[in-house]
């Protein structure tokens, strides 16, 4: 019997999804993932619990699932969503998938505008101490580590309702706990009306007991009429002891006993005891004797005003730093009058930029837009590297200074970047790096000053300041974003081809796709190839020829790898790569995964616009022939390579080293310029071939710039055409370089959006 196809995940590494994948997979369900920005704690307990990986993956594999479960924080745009709708597929999002799952289980549904999380986390910890063992699903990390959801054969099932997507309206609970219902989620609610119908809706469909939050119960009146109701009023609970120190936990306690003595559940006196928490949740990520960095997910009004109340009272003594990050744009657009009356109770106040989620930009919901409303109070912060010499020395101007990280974004990151440099007692370089290295899976390599001639062609230049191999598309992405926030340049490095690095190396982030997961290659129907951004055309020339697809042969002796050889449209033989592109997989240097059809890009001579900021993860190629059989193609592949070995030079180069101008070629003029030979140093014009400038042994960067420079200045005397460079100079622009000499200056256009990798 053939096996069951699998269910896939896609946004794996939410918070809502990775319960649903947990509990699929703890069924015997088989399940596959796919995040681009799964963390490595995320990525470990998923795979501990059977869940499998897919970190590339194509639209054209998507037959191999039964389904497709999506996070409603993916656009619905996203490429994969869309195609799996193309290819009829049964398409879901998380909420309505969960609700399925748990149809035959007696649901206890923990739902509001806040404090479901925590609370369905207390609510099962005290289910457990009763002797139940519910099947639960929870909607964030539990801070002992343990899995925030777990099947069993009970007929209980306890879950944390999700109303941020409409989702809300596929359960029938059997008893439902409503703590709050202030209003929320603009972009799905366009009032507070429209959101407290939608708890109405709940409550209907509740077929026993419902217990409500404080002053919730007149608000309801029609929806609970023949119903069983209850407040913290309607119990005794007098005898609970361990409770949460935090008044508002404590009351999220009370309402979870509540709902158990609804149930007819015994409640033991210590429920709670030894209950450790939800990460993300009044964490405290650093204290010593004068500071104290706090880290909390709030992100609605009511939520901040109870967190600060806590702070206040725990804190009283410390002056508070309070750092804000909205998150979306919907939201902070209807609400920001709300967090300006409650931050505005503060000396002052640091506003991150607006998480955006997958919404677009709107002007008016930016923070700019709160800070507006707080006149003198509010400051604008970014979250790089100077942000953080701004909140230290602002804290140094209190005895004793309490930081709070506020908000549901990336802020997080940004807190334990602060922390790592306040443990670091104010170094930023080991600071940076610790915290860049507990953000990556172990199989991502980083290193500072890392050496780049060895991984080049040409064999000359500097080190780079930070250099790092992802493994993942994860990793990748979270690079990306510490590139952003350290406000430091990122250059792609491919097999070091059509380079030369700068003898003072680079000062910012190195990346390589170096590692197994960017060399795959695979074969498509139809075909067609995919291959890795790290694959050398070498080796996907070779690839090609055992399959049989011609096309491909060109590309024997480009010594490249995929990535650069695309953002270049690298090119040999009268062909070049993008004849055999179908579509490419990018990430854009804001960590946003796109895949884009060959008909989107703008192809230029040695550029291609789409990839100028951009990183290519991988590319479908089609054949010009198939099946032409493995003996012709090798054939043409040895053709081309013994035409290169004949027409160009063993040593070290970097390829080409200028374009050919209009109507020309490069070569040519420097050979009829009696320039064969010509050195600076052991840089050589090759004997072999006059446009390539060779590496004899020992020649560094400025070697080869100075002789760039000498033969642009005789060809443009001898001519009167001025050779502009092909090989991309690493560390500093060409046009610096050259400027020194008159003759060789050029104009900076020529280089806008040159190639990168």
């Amino acid at each position: 019997m053939s096996a069951p196809k699998p269910v896939l995940l896609l946004g794996v590494g939410g918070m809502g999804m990775a319960p649903l994948a947990l509990l699929l997979a703890q069924q015997g369900v088989p399940v596959v993932g796919n995040d681009a920005m799964l963390t490595p704690a995320m990525r470990s307990l998923l795979e501990s619990h059977g869940v499998f990986i897919e970190d590339c993956l194509l639209e054209e594999q998507l037959s191999d699932y039964a389904e497709v479960v999506h996070s409603s924080a993916l656009s619905r745009q996203h490429p994969l969503i869309v195609a799996a709708h193309g290819q009829g597929l049964p398409v879901r999002r998380r909420g309505s998938r969960l609700a399925e799952l748990l149809a035959d289980k007696k649901i206890v549904a923990v739902a509001g505008s806040h404090g479901k999380t925590t609370t369905t986390a207390l609510l099962v910890h005290a289910m457990r101490r009763a002797g139940l063992k519910p099947t639960f699903a929870i909607g964030g990390l539990l801070a002992d580590g343990s899995a925030p959801a777990a099947w069993s054969d009970s007929e209980w099932a306890v879950v944390e309702l999700d109303e941020s997507d409409g989702t809300m309206e596929a359960f029938y609970p059997y008893a439902t706990l409503l703590l709050n219902a202030d209003w929320d989620h603009a972009d799905q609610y366009p009032d507070a009306a429209a959101m407290m119908s939608a708890f109405g809706r709940l409550l209907t469909r509740t077929s026993g007991p419902i217990v409500l939050g404080r002053g919730l119960r007149e608000h309801f009146a029609d929806e609970l009429s023949g119903q069983s109701c209850y407040t913290l009023d309607d119990f005794n609970l007098s005898s609970l002891k361990d409770l949460p120190k935090a008044e508002f936990n404590c009351q999220n306690a009370l309402h979870a006993a509540a709902l158990m003595q609804a149930l007819a559940i015994t409640v033991p006196a210590d429920a709670f005891g030894g209950f450790a928490g939800v990460t993300r949740r009044q964490r405290v990520l650093f204290e010593d004797e004068q500071t104290v960095v706090l880290e909390d997910y709030a992100h609605h009004p009511s939520e901040m005003h109870v967190l600060l109340e806590a702070i206040n009272k725990s804190y009283a003594s410390y002056a508070i730093q309070l750092i804000f990050q909205p998150h979306r744009f919907s939201r902070t657009a209807c609400l920001a009058e709300g967090f300006a009356n409650v931050l505005g109770a503060l000396d002052s106040v640091w506003l991150l930029p607006v998480y955006a989620a997958h919404e677009s930009y709107r002007e008016r919901g930016t923070s700019q837009t709160i800070a507006d409303l707080l006149p003198g109070k509010a400051r604008l912060l970014g979250l790089d590297q100077s942000a953080l010499l701004e909140l230290k020395a602002a804290g140094t101007q209190a005895d004793k200074c309490l930081y709070a990280f506020v908000g549901a974004g990336d802020i997080g990151e940004f807190a334990e970047w602060f922390v790592a440099y306040l443990a670091a007692r104010g170094k930023a370089d080991p600071a940076y790096l610790a915290w860049c290295r507990s953000h990556l899976t172990e199989e991502t390599l980083v290193n500072e000053y890392e050496p780049l001639a060895v991984k080049t062609t040409m064999r000359v230049g500097g080190k780079a300041r930070w250099y790092a191999e992802p493994a993942r598309p994860s990793d990748l992405s979270f690079l990306l974003r510490a590139a952003r926030y350290a406000q430091l340049p990122v250059f792609f490095l491919g097999r070091g081809s059509n380079l030369i690095i700068h003898d003072d190396g680079f000062p910012g982030w190195v990346i390589r796709l170096n590692h197994r997961f960017w060399r795959r290659v695979e074969l498509l129907a139809d075909g067609k190839v995919y291959a890795g951004a790290g694959v050398r055309l070498k080796e996907l020339c070779g690839f090609a020829a055992k399959s049989g697809l011609g096309g491909f042969e060109f590309m024997e002796g480009i010594p490249g790898a995929v990535g650069g050889s695309l953002r270049m449209n690298a090119g040999a033989m009268g062909s070049w790569l993008f004849d055999r592109v179908e579509s490419v997989l990018l990430m854009t240097l804001d960590g946003v995964f796109r895949r884009l059809p060959v008909e989107a890009f703008h192809v230029h001579y040695r550029r291609v616009d789409e990839l100028v900021d951009a990183v290519v993860l991988g590319a479908i190629f089609h054949s010009g022939k198939v099946e032409v059989g493995s003996q012709e193609v090798r054939y043409k592949m040895d053709s081309y390579a013994q035409t290169r070995r004949e027409s160009q030079p063993r040593e070290p180069s970097a390829g080409c080293i200028f374009k050919n101008p209009p109507d020309n070629a490069a070569g040519k003029l420097i050979d009829q310029c009696g320039l064969k030979g010509l050195s600076v140093g052991d840089a050589q014009v090759s004997p072999i071939h006059a446009n390539f400038i060779v590496n004899l042994g020992r020649a560094s960067a400025s070697d080869v710039v100075n002789l760039v420079k000498r033969v642009r200045s005789e060809v443009f005397a001898q001519t009167g055409v001025m050779l502009e460079p092909e090989a991309l100079l690493v560390g500093v622009d060409w046009v610096d370089a050259l400027s020194q000499s008159p003759v060789a200056k050029m104009d900076s256009s020529v280089l806008d959006g040159e190639d990168q990798q």
